[in-house]
C-alpha cells in the first residue's frame, strides 16, 4: 500500500481556470500535463483518467529523472479493457505546489486519456 500526502485548500477566487485534455500511448517515464508557473500554484479540482491497458497510473507534481517528484493520486490500477477513474473535489482542491508542474506517470506503455481542471493562482504555501 502506498501512502501519499496531499494538501487540500479552497481554490483562490482570483486565479485563472485551467482545462487540460491529454492523450498518449505511453506516459511511462513521466509526462507534463500542465507546466509550472513561476510564483503560482495549481489547484486541481477534477481529474478523469481513462485507460485501456493493464498498467497503473499516478498523478503528481513535478518530474525528476523520468519519475514523479511527488505522487498525489495513485498508483491507480487499470485492467486491459477500458477503465475510468474520476476524482472530483467539492469545496477544496488538491494543491500541486508552488511553481510545480502537474504530471502523470505510468508503470508501462498503454493508451491513456486525461481530463483535468482547476485553478492556477497565488502560491501556496
Amino acid at each position: 500500500m502506498a501512502a501519499n500526502t496531499i494538501v487540500m485548500k479552497r481554490p483562490p477566487a482570483d486565479g485563472s481556470k485551467f482545462f487540460v485534455s491529454y492523450s498518449s500511448t505511453d506516459v511511462s517515464g513521466c509526462e507534463e500535463l500542465l507546466a509550472a508557473v513561476t510564483g503560482k500554484s495549481h489547484y486541481l479540482q477534477k481529474i478523469i483518467i481513462q485507460c485501456a491497458s493493464a498498467i497503473t497510473v499516478s498523478i503528481g507534481g513535478g518530474e525528476t529523472t523520468g519519475a514523479l517528484t511527488s505522487t498525489f493520486l495513485g498508483p491507480i490500477p487499470f485492467a486491459a479493457t477500458t477503465g475510468n477513474y474520476v476524482q472530483e473535489f467539492s469545496d477544496e482542491a488538491l494543491v500541486i505546489g508552488k511553481a510545480v508542474a502537474l504530471c502523470i506517470d505510468a508503470s508501462g506503455a498503454g493508451n491513456v486519456f486525461v481530463w483535468a481542471e482547476g485553478v492556477t493562482g497565488p502560491a501556496f504555501p
